[in-house]
């Protein structure tokens, strides 16, 4: 993999999640939702406002991780219509880890701006974005149950314990992400 060198205004901090599930998009799968702060980049802000008036555009996904951090998770969005712009999207593992793994299971997310709400009941009917996530994180697995054992050894729970509780967590939100696409 290339590294590569980003301006910080190109990073969306997550500042809220969710989910949605309605039958007219996505076959009634459960859809996570991520609302980011678009105030530092306006080229997001106009992506999202302008397509809302217009077809469905093209985006091409990818996962990162950077050396010696397994602590968190990028997802590189390159947009090339309505409007030409490439973001990242920095997940906490320790944080979002479910929600992540939501992306991954259904394959797709809806990008809300958080001037459209702070949770997904807020912006129901503003502007966002529904984005297929064609991009494979190879190793997932093992990264998501690293991230819960360090999560529950923090909270001070033994490894064993800890170990067994990482395997519930994964369990069950892999049930609550395929729960519709039976």
């Amino acid at each position: 993999m290339q590294k590569e060198h980003v301006r910080a205004n190109l990073f969306l901090p997550v500042t809220g999640d969710g989910a949605i599930s309605t039958a007219l998009w996505g076959e009634g799968r459960l859809i996570p939702v991520v609302i980011v702060d678009t105030s530092r980049n306006i080229d997001i802000q106009n992506l999202i406002n302008v397509h809302q008036h217009t077809p469905p555009g093209d985006v091409v996904s990818t996962w990162a991780l950077r050396r010696f951090d397994s602590d968190n998770i990028y997802l590189k969005l390159e947009f090339s219509r309505p409007v030409s712009t490439t973001t990242y999207i920095p997940f906490s593992l320790e944080k979002y880890a479910s929600l992540v793994s939501g992306i991954i299971i259904s394959r797709a997310m809806y990008l809300q701006p958080s001037d459209s709400g702070s949770c997904v009941s807020e912006g129901i009917n503003k502007p966002k974005i529904l984005i297929e996530i064609s991009a494979v994180l190879e190793g997932w697995e093992k990264l998501q149950k690293k991230s819960l054992i360090k999560k529950y050894r923090h909270l001070k729970h033994p490894t064993n314990e800890a170990i067994a509780m990482a395997d519930e967590h994964i369990k069950r939100m892999t049930e609550l992400w395929t729960a519709h696409t039976r």
